[in-house]
């Protein structure tokens, strides 16, 4: 498996985003694109590229993460929150494709923001700290440092993960390994309790 993605039993009016980071994007000051669930499960996956918005859609989870690797981007967090609007996220993206790119307030942070957050877009994921969704939330993108500060500090997420690095799943910490396994001797492994 490509990252830490688990099996989700979700209530049918809980929906997931992914906001996803390439650290080493814009001379290491990081990348940021974002997917939101549609009503039908399936995903659509977007981010702006200076004066390109890009999007496509990706049947699930697995295929957003093969996908993002394959693109080099180096974290992920997905959200779980309740009463998403995909049909208002995906009219802030049609919108997003008409915006003109701006290095300063409409770069790849602002894109993602706007689509997700709740004051513009209505997937119900929340700048404010105190009225966090599910645990969720994407704070303010007014952040100094770029995208990869704001990806570690002003997201709150239901999980994260790093994409593994290497090949055969090779991992140099816990964080490359899903949920229940643990990084030992450079690969995945599952936990194994001995009985004394």
């Amino acid at each position: 498996r490509l990252g830490a993605v688990e099996r989700r039993d979700l209530g049918s009016d809980t929906k997931s985003a992914f906001v996803l980071l390439k650290s080493t994007g814009a001379h290491g000051l990081g990348h940021v694109a974002g997917c939101f669930e549609e009503e039908d499960g399936g995903f659509m996956c977007f981010s702006r590229h200076e004066a390109n918005v890009w999007y496509e859609r990706k049947a699930d989870q697995e295929e957003i993460l093969k996908h993002f690797k394959g693109w080099e981007y180096t974290n992920w967090k997905r959200l779980d929150v309740f009463n998403a609007d995909p049909e208002q996220a995906l009219a802030q993206l049609n919108v997003q494709k008409g915006e003109e790119y701006n290095l300063v307030y409409r770069n790849c942070q602002n894109t993602v923001y706007d689509i997700l957050h709740d004051e513009s877009s209505g997937f119900g994921i929340t700048a404010n700290f105190f009225a966090k969704n599910n645990g969720c939330y994407i704070g303010w993108v007014q952040k100094p440092g770029g995208p990869n500060i704001w990806f570690d500090e002003a997201i709150a997420a239901t999980e994260a993960g790093k994409f593994r690095s290497g090949e055969n799943g090779k991992c140099s910490d816990n964080s490359y390994c899903a949920s229940g396994l643990t990084c030992c001797g450079g690969t995945c492994k599952k936990k194994v309790n001995k009985r004394g």
